[in-house]
């Protein structure tokens, strides 16, 4: 047996070994991820304040002056725009590292957050910057120039364009189309065709309306209150703070002291969501953690009410759920009681704002209290979702010489804001890799490129094909995806 206790202890040693292990990397997620979004908001700035130390100095240098930027790019999307003056920088931010409505300039880089993004820009008054574009994840170079003088607005002219990608001395490129009609495996083709895809502007485009996937059941569980509150005859409106979140004895209502002769307070929380417009509610229940005081209910004219509350019409609008008058009832005990309230929150305008009030009027005792301590509202609904997805082939490709690199260009705008992803298929591995990706604001015009420099030959197909796949994210707004521009360039060394 002596031989046994040491073996246990070990096996405790290792347990309790990997028991913190696991506990240090699920707790360092959220660290790990905001320290990501902190590392790719600092390289946007400092790539913004390349480009503008690079603006300024080509504008000082006289017409014809220019500079070759060349830049990496590990994330987010970079978009030149000729209309503001300015290029700008967008990110997703989950860690909300700027916070919303939150702006400051350092240098002459401007931040600001958004929900859930962060986008940083550089802008001029004094110059007025051409030609433009987008670009995203990847190696690019930027061409800056000075193009002279705009009397007229009294503004120096700067333009600033992105280069295909950086190719060794001795490479050649061909350059081929897309081939035929794109295969779409979501969407519908509502406009232009696929010969639009080899011209550059002209506003001809081919157009993708995002298709409608399916009726998807969402749930919104454990909604705790966005506000909570209280009120009696003796005590004026105060919040309750975040006492009514969770289950922990920590009670709101339980100091309203409602005394006899009529004397009234109530407990109030909210609970808002932001449901889609086109939803279907098919479930709404609130519930509430807590209890009346033991003499609440033991006379004639004593009322209490479970209360739930809407305001569609921009008026709270209150409807009975359960009540006690006059005599005993069963809310002396502390327990959790839900209610189905469908039949009374049954639009989605009803159920963005519901409310649960506790209410009570006291006829003949001293200081009666609530103790709420814990609600919050479940709600299910339908909606619609709608997305789309498309893959361009290109023309039969031929070159002479080793296959150096492939680089896939697209130009594309949509009309909602909506997440895309652009794509480039391995036909060795049988499997889809990412390109780029990201929100994408509505009618902001983008160019993203597909390049791979390794093992190239894998992303062409036995037949000599190259192709590229451009999705959205489904979502519950249809939207119109214009693609203005597909090309694909084979660079080689022979």
């Amino acid at each position: 047996m002596k031989g046994v206790e040491p073996l246990i202890a070990a096996v405790f040693i290792i347990l309790i070994s990997v028991i913190g292990i696991a506990l240090v990397l699920e707790f360092s997620q959220p660290s790990i991820g905001k320290l990501e979004e902190i590392s790719l908001f600092k390289e946007a700035k400092d790539i913004l304040t390349q480009i503008d130390n690079t603006v300024r100095d080509v504008a000082q240098q006289g017409e014809g002056s220019a500079r070759v930027l060349t830049i990496s790019v590990s994330g987010g999307n970079y978009f030149i725009d000729t209309d503001k003056e300015a290029v700008i920088f967008s990110m997703d931010s989950k860690s909300q590292i700027i916070g919303v409505g939150i702006s400051k300039t350092e240098g002459n880089v401007n931040m600001f957050g958004q929900l859930n993004t962060v986008l940083l820009n550089i802008s001029y008054s004094n110059i007025n910057v051409t030609e433009g574009g987008s670009f995203g994840k990847g190696y690019h170079s930027l061409i800056i120039r000075n193009n002279g003088y705009d009397i007229v607005n009294q503004k120096q002219i700067i333009s600033v364009s992105l280069l295909p990608p950086v190719l060794p001395p001795t490479a050649l490129t061909v350059q081929f189309d897309q081939d035929g009609s794109p295969y779409i495996l979501f969407g519908t083709n509502i406009g232009g065709v696929s010969d639009n895809l080899n011209v550059l502007g002209e506003g001809a485009t081919y157009d993708i309306e995002e298709t409608e996937i399916e009726e998807q059941e969402i749930k919104i569980d454990n909604l705790i209150p966005n506000e909570s509150f209280e009120e009696s005859v003796d005590i004026s409106l105060s919040s309750c703070g975040t006492n009514l979140d969770v289950d922990d004895s920590n009670y709101c209502g339980n100091l309203l002291g409602i005394d006899r002769n009529g004397e009234w307070g109530y407990v109030n929380s909210t609970h808002s969501s932001d449901i889609p417009s086109d939803a279907e509610i098919t479930n709404v229940t609130v519930c509430w953690d807590g209890y009346f005081d033991s003499k609440s209910n033991d006379g004639i004219g004593d009322e209490s009410y479970i209360r739930v509350g809407e305001n569609s019409t921009g008026t709270w609008i209150y409807t009975d759920i359960e009540s006690c008058i006059d005599s005993a009832c069963n809310f002396y005990s502390e327990i959790e009681r839900c209610y189905d309230v469908t039949s009374i929150i049954n639009t989605v305008e009803k159920a963005r704002n519901i409310r649960i009030s506790l209410y009570h009027i006291e006829a003949d005792d001293m200081n009666q209290d609530i103790f709420d301590d814990y609600n919050y509202v479940n709600i299910t609904y339908n909606t619609t979702t709608y997305r789309l997805e498309i893959w361009h082939n290109s023309t039969q490709i031929i070159y002479s010489g080793t296959l150096y690199s492939i680089n896939v260009t697209i130009n594309f705008t949509t009309n909602v804001s909506d997440y895309y992803s652009l794509q480039m298929y391995n036909w060795l591995n049988s499997q889809w890799i990412g390109c780029d990706s990201g929100n994408i604001a509505a009618n902001m015009p983008m160019k993203w490129w597909c390049t791979e420099f390794n093992n190239p030959e894998n992303y062409v197909s036995p037949e000599n094909i190259i192709r590229i796949g451009i999705s959205s994210t489904a979502n519950s707004a249809p939207g119109l995806l214009k693609e203005d521009y597909v090309q694909y360039y084979v660079n080689y060394i022979s």
